[in-house]
């Protein structure tokens, strides 16, 4: 049977081959050819045509042609589909699990949240998308519609792809390519479902192979996923223009819309354009072009009304939407974080701790962006924005310009039990859309970036004295010394704010030429801040920064002793961080900024909420330094810090920097009260060389007029708190004013009194080595020390000297010291001495060890005198040694004594001398016993004639 069949059928499949060469012999035979001369060609055509047996057989070889033709395109339409199947399963064979793309689709852009430390959204962590996500249920019917005209008319009823529009674009692609040989005006014919595979997948290349896999997966989604399924995951993948990804995410960004029932049908229209070509019909395209935006909005009106018979539009909706168009206004790009600075400075952290955990390239930050993470910060929103407020409306207000003229602020709240950043603001106002110049840089941080603080850092330099063994009454020179560094030929003499060097006055002697270190900051002087440093070296001192802050790389900043006077910048961050580990007795806690991290599925991926504690600074020491902030000499007169005070302990520092010619750069307060720790600055960004404050700014009013602003409204939050009083190892102590060391007798002695302190008992003030006895003598016109001679002969006498040149262990500065206590020296054109200065050098008086020498003036010697008048006496004596007495006698007889220093000058009545000779006689005698004599004789001649008397 099979193989008559196949016999038949070759017989068959024969007869046709035949019957198709005859046909060709045929055509042949009556194709064109030349025309013959006598015209016999056309009669052969006619003659052999128009036989009745050819007409036959030509209805015959027709009708097994047509046979032949239908089988075979039978046959090619069975072998394209089996190599189409053959294709698809070739491509199909490491295709993914639909699942993983649909996942990806859920989780496209799924933003991280900053929460501040209570819960209230700050800032939502934008990655390289932003994606609102919506749900079926919250589409309207219009947007939907608009959706399936623009893209996809067919989407309800086919099954994954859209043949209509596939046939539609291998048309074009065809006619174009024969026309120009390209095919880019063509519209594409992927359906909705192919549309979602491709932006999932992220492959935009255009080929065979990507179309395969497009539509092997097309068909996989619609057998498991509902169309409201799968229209819902592609209106959450469209392009709205550079990182905005979703429909709802353009309704929100484009036009501030988050219900998408409040949109236009003209919003509806531009919405559903733009995923076309985002970057020319978005207005966050890098080319967008408002009128191809609308065009593509008015073709979208356009298929709608084609497809009025399920988009249920009217002419006269269409028609309105169109003419609406023009007058759509998209909202500003500007996306309003709260808590602005300090949310970037989290970001800037977050790339610099997790930059290990991302691909090179990548910022440490995206490790949490699309992620849908819930990071809880250290920052308490009321606080936050209170700061805000006050630096803004304080620092515009016209009573501060007028003062200071600065036009910029920061400030910073730090919590010193934990370190946390309870507040931080970077400029006066982050969404600033006024006039701005180079002193306001509204986004840039100045709370974070390096700035002069001034004098502020002067309590942190004498806390480090007193770890070195110096305590609140070391004394330090008020005096115009030369500070340069070791190995400078630059002079450098700092001056005190003042601009002369009258320190506190002692109230018995009025000298200030040295002070205590407590009045030396409560005057904030420089000169006694930069002997300090001078005195325990820079090194220390940045090693203390180091460890209040825990910041190494802040050590660079400390360069030359000029440190000490706001020369090292260091952030206004890392100052309050500073002294919230004073505040805290002496314990460094890490800055920190982050509490928690939940993942989306709210799993705690980040416990931050530990308090990391360790001591760097003995208590006693940070109590010390607190001692001192807590009598700042200008706090009796700030309003604010009274009223600060009703509730709350508060100390604190100012600083004020000045520039190079001496103007006005910065200023800064930096207070604490027990529990947090609150710093500002106030300046221009464009620095104090560029951009200096006015010449009457000042830190001391900078608390009254902008920082007790915010402090007086805040302590009202905070619980009524004391600092720690009798805090171990520190003492009360009597102390010599003028020296700094326990008082003793000889205090009194030089001139100084006894005051009260306090100190640490590791650096307990020592007895008196700045106060020296000494034997000094009157040399000329001046005091000299005295000499052993000087001792001897009873010319020395003991007095009390404070040796201030004792303060320093470096020679150029003891000598400059010593200069001043002795002779004074000439400084810009004044003498600068020191009042009862210390003898400087031995007296020269030759003081050899001789009798004195006697010279009798009258009476002359061999002189005759008579009786009519007294006999005058006079001598003088030197002596190289301390006389004890003079003698005068008249014939051996003692006359008169006469005592050191008194003139020798006697008067000898006439009635006592007798007439004949005489002698008168002086005797000089010594303290050591030493005796000389000296004798004139004489001779009265007469005695007095008297008068006679009256008859």
């Amino acid at each position: 049977m099979k193989l008559s069949t196949n016999k038949n059928k070759q017989t068959r499949y024969t007869s046709i081959k035949n019957d198709f060469k005859n046909l060709l012999g045929l055509f042949r035979r009556i194709s064109p050819r030349p025309t013959t001369k006598n015209g016999k060609f056309a009669h052969r055509i006619s003659r052999r045509v128009g036989s009745s047996s050819n007409t036959s057989r030509l209805k015959l070889l027709f009708f097994r042609l047509s046979i032949f033709l239908t089988l075979t395109a039978l046959f090619l339409f069975l072998f394209g589909i089996l190599f189409l199947l053959a294709v698809i399963s070739m491509y199909s064979r490491d295709l993914p699990n639909i699942d993983t793309y649909i996942e990806k689709s859920r989780n496209l852009g799924k933003e991280t949240i900053l929460y501040d430390r209570n819960g209230q959204e700050l800032y939502r962590l934008r990655g390289d998308l932003v994606n609102e996500r919506l749900t079926y249920e919250e589409v309207p019917e219009k947007l939907e519609y608009a959706i399936l005209a623009a893209e996809d008319a067919n989407f309800r009823s086919h099954k994954g792809l859209n043949m209509f529009g596939l046939a539609r674009a291998f048309s074009c692609v065809a006619i174009n390519y024969l026309r120009s040989q390209t095919t880019e005006s063509c519209p594409g014919g992927s359906s909705i479902t192919q549309q979602l595979i491709k932006n999932v997948t992220a492959r935009n290349e255009k080929n065979f192979e990507r179309k395969i896999r497009e539509m092997v997966l097309a068909m996989r989604i619609e057998e498991e996923y509902t169309k409201d399924q799968i229209l819902e995951f592609y209106m959450n993948i469209l392009p709205q223009g550079r990182e905005y990804v979703g429909l709802k995410t353009g309704a929100i960004y484009l036009f501030g819309k988050s219900d998408l029932r409040q949109l236009t049908l003209a919003e509806i229209a531009y919405l559903t354009g733009i995923p076309n070509n985002p970057e020319v019909f978005s207005p966050r395209g890098s080319i967008y072009d408002p009128e191809k935006s609308r065009e593509r909005a008015k073709y979208v009106l356009d298929r709608m009304y084609e497809e009025r018979a399920w988009t249920k539009v009217t002419f006269e909706e269409i028609e309105a939407a169109k003419a609406e168009l023009p007058n759509v206004r998209f909202v500003d790009d500007e996306i309003n974080m709260k808590a602005p600075h300090f949310v970037n400075y989290v970001i800037s952290e977050l790339d610099k701790e997790y930059k290990d955990k991302v691909p090179e390239g990548k910022r440490g930050s995206d490790y949490f962006r699309d992620k849908g993470y819930k990071i809880i910060t250290t920052v308490d929103l009321s606080t936050q924005q209170l700061l805000e407020k006050i630096l803004k409306e304080r620092i515009e207000s016209q009573e501060f310009q007028n003062q200071n003229g600065a036009q910029n602020g920061a400030g910073v709240v730090i919590d010193n039990d934990s370190g946390e950043i309870l507040a931080m603001v970077g400029s006066r106002d982050y969404y600033w859309d006024g006039p701005t110049d180079k002193r306001f840089s509204p986004k840039f941080n100045s709370a974070t970036s390096p700035r002069s603080m001034g004098s502020s850092v002067k309590p942190i330099l004498y806390m480090t004295a007193f770890t070195k063994g110096y305590h609140p009454s070391s004394i330090l020179p008020n005096l115009p010394l030369d500070q340069r560094p070791e190995g400078s030929s630059r002079q450098y003499i700092p001056f005190n704010s003042t601009r002369v060097f009258m320190g506190v006055r002692d109230h018995r002697t009025g000298r200030a030429d040295f002070i205590t270190i407590r009045q030396s900051l409560s005057y904030s002087l420089n000169q006694p801040a930069v002997s300090m440093i001078n005195i325990i070296g820079v090194d220390a001192f940045a090693d203390m920064y180091v460890k209040l802050t825990g910041n190494e790389s802040i050590r660079a900043n400390f360069t030359g002793p000029s440190a000490t006077l706001g020369a090292a910048n260091i952030p206004l961050l890392e100052q309050v961080h500073a002294y919230s580990t004073i505040a805290d007795m002496g314990m460094y806690k890490p800055l920190k900024y982050i509490l928690e991290i939940r993942d989306d599925k709210d799993n705690v991926v980040l416990d931050n909420k530990e308090v990391k504690r360790r001591r760097v600074v003995d208590a006693k020491f940070a109590y010390l330094i607190t001692d001192l902030n807590e009598n700042y000499a200008t706090f009796p007169g700030s309003p604010s810090i009274r009223e600060i005070r009703k509730t709350t302990d508060f100390a604190g520092k100012t600083g004020t920097s000045d520039n190079s010619t001496g103007g006005v750069g910065d200023i800064v307060f930096i207070g604490y009260t027990p529990d947090v720790t609150v710093g500002m600055w106030a300046g221009n960004s464009c620095g104090p060389e560029e951009c200096p404050l006015k010449p009457t700014a000042s830190s001391d009013r900078f608390i009254d007029q902008v920082y007790g602003y915010f402090m007086r409204e805040y302590v009202k939050t905070l619980p009524p708190s004391r600092f720690k009083r009798n805090v171990e190892g520190v003492r009360r102590v009597e102390i010599c004013s003028f020296t700094g060391n326990a008082a003793s007798e000889d205090c009194n002695k030089a001139g100084g009194s006894i005051i009260q302190d306090i100190a640490a008992d590791t650096a307990l003030p020592k007895p008196e080595f700045m106060i020296e006895k000494v034997s000094v003598t009157q040399c000329g016109d001046k005091l000299k020390f005295a000499r052993e001679i000087d001792k001897l002969a009873g010319l020395a006498e003991e007095r009390y000297y404070v040796r201030y040149d004792k303060l320093f262990a470096r020679k150029f500065l003891a000598d400059q010291v010593y200069a001043y206590i002795t002779d004074g020296l000439n400084v810009f054109g004044r003498l600068w001495q020191v009042p009862n200065p210390m003898p400087t050098a031995m007296c020269d008086i030759d003081r050899s060890l001789t009798p004195p020498t006697i010279i009798i003036h009258t009476p002359t010697p061999d002189a005759e005198y008579n009786t009519t008048s007294n006999l005058n006496v006079t001598a003088t004596v030197t002596s190289n040694l301390p006389l004890e007495k003079v003698e005068v006698a008249l014939d051996g007889v003692i006359q008169k004594v006469f005592l050191p220093g008194e003139a020798i000058e006697l008067l000898i009545p006439s009635e006592s001398l007798s007439v004949g000779p005489h002698t008168i006689q002086v005797i000089a005698r010594t303290k050591q016993g030493m005796e000389s004599t000296s004798t004139v004789s004489f001779k009265v001649i007469s005695a007095m004639t008297p008068s006679p008397s009256p008859p």
